[in-house]
């Protein structure tokens, strides 16, 4: 550091040769080196000012038959000209321009990123609108820090932080989003919203506040709606605190459990659903494909499923390589895969029985009603289940032109519209045997109709990617359970298979 010193009080003093300007260069590019030489430069022009002020005023006081004085202001004449006067070359001046119009860029980039609104979060509307401030948006768009947010009636939006931590907002949810030294924090007026919180750094915690209750998140999943008689709180993994802020009670709220606050009760836990043990376990003989969102779930970096597996014991698995694909676990009572209607899916290898009949359960909530919604299947000629805008339905073997597999319709042969309903847990079972099929829904036969065998096919979707602007060609919605045998169950195993459905999905 000495040296540099030299080399700058030299420079600052016109001293220095060529080699010595070179050397001076390269001590440039330590950011000490740069802030002591601009202290210097600045220091200089100081007194350069001041000197110039003496000997303006050494002049002027000058008595002519004082030769002290004039002696005085001749060696300051002559001090301040081999001082100031510096004997660089142009392109030393080049060079020393350049290193401080360097040294100045990170400090205006600084200045300019203090000054102007930052992005900390980006917002996607997957069904209706979201006002944010003045502005109403749909689909992904960035959001600043301490804006306000307002979810439609019947919208669906999401807000991923920087560290991972996924926020997904319900309809009629108003909410404001502000982050500060002190944490994440979560103004909840209206509405509810599910999270899923990545591990907050030690001494900032997320917190979610309602005017009734506070919730101090470090890393989590949850469930927080509030009402105008209470809020609720379920937790899905981890550990929250909940206070209730007239009081100052306060509980901790471990995984599985859920807590009501309102004014006055006690705070008191109770299980988010009926305990596992009291969900009856599906038929098992011919099972031959069980996806369970309890189970086999691999989640990557930002919370999204990356692959699923079966549960079966058939080694099964469900993925997709692209991360802007992949659906999210539902955090609403039990798990749940969550398809956005924008092109998320999941597919892998899964082979069709062979046995000339078959069994497919599904529990599934529509988010959306569209044409090709609640897509899943093998393909045509195989199996394919999908619904349309008016909540009809069509399964079975199907194949190009359609007519051999359930469609939307009031016969005897047809699935009515309604059948499928937006924001409600349905469960719908499938079975084929003998050149018939039949389709319940709810633990209700709805249809019977003469079908084809399937077509073997090796790969099974899960919604689709090639989603297009106009149609949610893809499974819109939250997938609770799939099944699959490779026989005709009886009645009775479609009662028991139908409890397990509405036991799996049931918060």
């Amino acid at each position: 550091m000495e040296s540099s010193r030299a080399l700058v009080r030299g420079f600052i003093d016109g001293t220095l040769a060529i080699d010595e300007h070179a050397s001076l260069e390269v001590h440039l590019r330590d950011p000490e080196v740069a802030r002591h030489f601009i202290r210097e430069l600045h220091f200089d022009q100081a007194i350069r000012v001041a000197a110039r002020s003496q000997d303006l005023r050494a002049e002027i006081e000058a008595d002519p038959s004082a030769p002290v004085t004039s002696t005085v202001t001749a060696r300051l004449r002559v001090r301040r000209a081999s001082r100031w006067r510096p004997t660089l070359t142009r392109w030393a001046w080049v060079r020393t321009a350049a290193a401080l119009l360097i040294l100045a860029l990170p400090v205006s980039f600084a200045l300019n990123r203090s000054l102007t609104p930052q992005h900390f979060a980006q917002l996607t509307v997957h069904l209706g609108k979201v006002t944010v401030g003045e502005d109403v948006r749909d689909g992904a768009s960035e959001l600043q820090n301490g804006q306000e947010l307002t979810v439609s009636s019947r919208g669906w939006a999401s807000v991923r932080f920087q560290d991972g931590t996924l926020i997904e907002l319900e309809g009629g949810t108003r909410i404001t989003l502000t982050q500060s030294d002190v944490g994440l924090r979560l103004a909840l007026t209206a509405g509810g919203l599910k999270a899923d919180v990545r591990r907050q750094p030690s001494g900032r915690p997320l917190v979610i506040e309602s005017p009734r209750s506070r919730a101090t998140v470090l890393g989590t999943r949850l469930d927080f709606v509030t009402a105008s008689t209470d809020d609720r709180l379920a937790v899905t993994e981890g550990l929250v605190n909940c206070a209730r802020r007239s009081d100052g009670k306060n509980i901790d709220v471990p995984a599985g459990q859920t807590v009501a606050i309102n004014s006055v009760g006690a705070l008191a836990l109770r299980p988010i659903g009926p305990p596992v043990e009291l969900v009856p376990e599906p038929p098992t003989a011919g099972l031959t494909l069980w996806f369970d969102p309890a189970f086999g779930v691999v989640r990557d970096a930002t919370g999204r499923v990356e692959r699923w597996s079966d549960r079966s014991g058939h080694g099964l698995v469900v993925a997709n390589q692209n991360p802007r694909q992949r659906p999210s676990l539902d955090l609403d009572g039990r798990p749940a895969v969550r398809f956005s209607p924008r092109g998320e899916m999941l597919s892998g290898r899964a082979p069709w029985p062979t046995t000339g009949a078959f069994t497919v359960a599904i529990a599934l909530r529509p988010i959306q009603l569209g044409r090709w919604s609640q897509n899943l299947g093998w393909g045509w000629g195989c199996f394919a289940f999908h619904a349309q805008e008016d909540g009809g339905i069509f399964a079975g073997v199907g194949a190009p032109g359609g007519g051999i597999r359930f469609q939307p319709g009031n016969g005897i042969e047809d699935i009515p519209p309604g059948t499928a309903v937006v924001g409600r847990w349905q469960r719908f079972i499938v079975t084929y045997g003998n050149g018939v099929g039949a389709f319940y829904a709810d633990g209700n036969l709805l249809a019977r109709k003469a079908m084809p065998a399937p077509e073997p096919h090796q790969e099974i979707y899960l919604g689709r990617a090639d989603a297009p602007d106009h149609e949610p060609s893809s499974f819109a919605g939250d997938l609770g359970e799939l099944l699959l045998y490779d026989r005709l169950l009886e009645s009775s195993e479609v009662i028991q298979l139908d409890r397990r459905l509405r036991g799996a999905v049931t918060p």
